[in-house]
């Protein structure tokens, strides 16, 4: 073909553009039809601005069938899912969580949506049902981390029948469990870390579990947290809870283990958990447990793996500390000779 011709090269044009965007053309012949184009085309400017057009028209059904595809999985959620939720029937409901979860696992746009859902039916539901949506909760944080309470929380803003209203009380608790890697306050984190001291094992156990996950995934770096589940290891009203304590007896040590950051994580908790326990009444069960953490499990886990340093500054930073700012008032004085230090030979 005469390329000289305006009409002529016009027509080669259209008919390299109609074989680049068909279907059954193969892509082994893409490369010599662009380069085609691109003599046809002549200078940069004029490329660049033709693929730019071709990757808009590539681009453009592509979107079209992905809003498609989330708005009929919205429409199935709605019609199938959500009458589930609002059953008279505890197992439909929770059979219901249940899909819905595995829904936002695929779909952080769904997350954002239903995750006010979860948060409320872990508070309010049945037994069964909170335990569910506790569990989905934790798999969504790992999955996504923190910001996906902002995010729903921006979201639900404009819509109340999505998710509870937060209250004064709430927002105090958020700062008791807030972030320390962020600052970022967490209603959610702050929510889940209530159910340890709740009465339900179910709830108490579950709770521990999926902190302890958060904390040695790295998704949530608190001192706060640790010392929560330091003392709840320690209380004894938990000493018939086999897999609370399976779990935590477990976690400890991988934790501290895991990296040095982790071990000034344990320092700053245990100095809290000490003071506590110091302070506790005489005929508290609490009062007797001080000779037991600082002689036995709590202490180890300072000492440092093969793969760390070789020193072990765990143990005397925590004493260090103890010493010089004296948290614990007198009482600590007595005791000083009882804190082992995990690199002695010393049983």
């Amino acid at each position: 073909m005469d390329t000289a011709d305006a009409s002529s090269r016009k027509a080669l044009e259209t008919l390299m553009h109609n074989m680049l965007m068909a279907d059954h053309v193969s892509h082994r012949l893409v490369k010599p039809i662009v380069a085609r184009i691109c003599a046809l085309r002549g200078t940069a400017e004029a490329m660049i601005a033709y693929f730019a057009e071709i990757v808009s028209e590539i681009r453009e059904p592509i979107t079209v069938v992905e809003k498609d595809i989330e708005s009929e999985k919205q429409r199935q959620i709605n019609l199938k899912i959500v009458p589930g939720i609002q059953n008279e029937d505890a197992e439909v409901r929770n059979t219901a969580i249940q899909a819905l979860g595995l829904c936002c696992y695929l779909s952080k746009d769904l997350l954002v949506t239903y995750i006010p859902l979860f948060m409320q039916a872990s508070q309010i539901e049945v037994e069964g049902v909170q335990v569910t949506a506790l569990q989905i909760l934790f798999d969504l944080l790992l999955i996504f981390g923190l910001n996906i309470v902002d995010a729903s929380e921006t979201s639900s803003s404009g819509s109340a029948d999505n998710g509870p209203q937060t209250s004064e009380q709430d927002a105090s608790s958020v700062e008791k469990a807030s972030d320390e890697r962020n600052g970022t306050p967490s209603k959610l984190v702050a929510i889940i870390c209530s159910f340890l001291e709740g009465e339900v094992v179910e709830l108490r156990t579950c709770a521990a579990e999926g902190l302890s996950k958060l904390l040695l995934s790295g998704r949530v770096v608190s001192s706060k947290i640790l010392f929560d589940l330091i003392y709840l290891w320690y209380n004894p009203l938990s000493e018939d809870e086999t897999l609370l304590r399976v779990c935590l007896g477990t976690f400890f040590p991988l934790y501290a283990f895991a990296s040095r950051s982790n071990q000034e994580v344990v320092e700053k908790a245990i100095l809290p958990t000490l003071k506590t326990f110091l302070n506790a009444p005489p005929i508290s069960p609490l009062a007797e447990i001080l000779v037991q953490l600082t002689n036995t499990k709590l202490l180890t886990v300072n000492q440092a793996k093969e793969n760390l340093s070789q020193d072990n500054p765990g143990h005397d930073n925590l004493l260090e500390r103890g010493l010089q700012q004296d948290p614990l008032g007198p009482g600590l004085r007595p005791r000083e000779a009882v804190v082992p230090d995990p690199q002695s030979d010393g049983d």
